[in-house]
């Protein structure tokens, strides 16, 4: 992994910052509101990259092989949230997805599964 441990709070604290400020900027008007929009959106995934790409306070091979899966089945996710939006805008028509929300959702869903699986595999190991 790339950054410390202490780097998941930076991230938890860029990505927290960046859906506060969407919030606040939802009621506010600013003429340059689509910009600061796509700036926002940037901020939280690089928060959410950063929190994926943190190391636990201890990193050995049971945490390797879960991160392994829960990038395994974020990426199948992603793939099956793709296909399941083609149907959708043949459907529908009109129904796009941009690149930032399949990377959102792609590190959303690594995420929960990696905190899943963590705690499936703690459960066990009490056992």
């Amino acid at each position: 992994m790339i950054f410390k441990h202490n780097y998941k709070l930076v991230g938890l604290v860029i990505a927290s910052a960046a859906i506060a400020s969407a919030i606040v900027f939802k009621f506010i008007y600013i003429p340059s509101l689509p910009f600061i929009k796509k700036l926002l959106v940037d901020f939280f995934i690089v928060g959410l990259a950063v929190i994926a790409f943190s190391k636990e306070t201890i990193e050995d091979e049971r945490i390797l092989a879960i991160r392994t899966k829960s990038l395994s089945a974020a990426f199948l996710f992603s793939i099956i949230f793709c296909l399941c939006i083609s149907a959708l805008n043949f459907i529908l028509g009109d129904f796009e997805l941009s690149g930032h929300e399949l990377t959102i959702v792609a590190l959303i869903i690594y995420l929960l599964f990696f905190a899943y699986l963590k705690r499936l595999d703690g459960n066990e190991s009490i056992d």
